[in-house]
This record gives structure tokens, sequence and C-alpha cells, in this order.
């Protein structure tokens, strides 16, 4: 799946250029953990790229941002025990 091929980009720091659909937009958020660009325009991806690659310091951050930001939101400590109780109360609600 590709959303999972994402998160493990992230974690291991690989710099996020991404088109801005809806679905990721809670995810990456554009100069903080990624990059997001327009898909329909080149000029903007190509100029993004180049940003990107003159500017690894500040990629670094957005790197270790993105990952943190993975560790909050999507660690299986935080969301295992969410999709227990939900897991749960499916079951009661089923059996009732």
């Amino acid at each position: 799946m590709q959303g999972d091929r994402l998160w493990v980009d992230i974690f291991k720091y690989v710099p996020q250029i991404q088109s801005s659909p809806r679905f990721r937009s809670t995810l990456i958020q554009d100069g903080i953990n990624g990059i997001l660009v327009d898909f329909f325009s080149p000029e903007q991806i190509s100029r993004r790229i180049t940003e990107a690659l003159e500017n690894a310091e500040d990629m670094k951050t957005l790197r270790i941002k993105a990952r943190e930001t993975i560790i909050e939101k999507y660690a299986l400590a935080k969301l295992l025990p969410q999709h227990l109780a939900w897991i749960k109360e499916k079951i009661k609600k089923i059996q009732a």
C-alpha cells in the first residue's frame, strides 16, 4: 500500500515532496514536515525539488519533524489500544 510506504520513508528520514491530495494534507504540512506541491504545476514541482536539493540543512529539519509526526500520531503503542477498544465496542454491539 502506498500510504504504508510513505510512513516507512518518513521514518527513515527520506525527504517528502508530495502533491497535495486531501488524504495526505493531515500528514504532510508544507514547510513543517515536508513539501507540498501542485500536481498540475511542473514548474512548481521542479522549483521545490531544486529548493530541497539546495537547502540540505532545512531539509534535515523537515525530515526530523516528519519522523516525529509519525511517532507522535501513528505509533503502534498509541494506536493499538484505540483499535482494541474500537474492536471490543463493536463486539459488544454485535453480542447485544
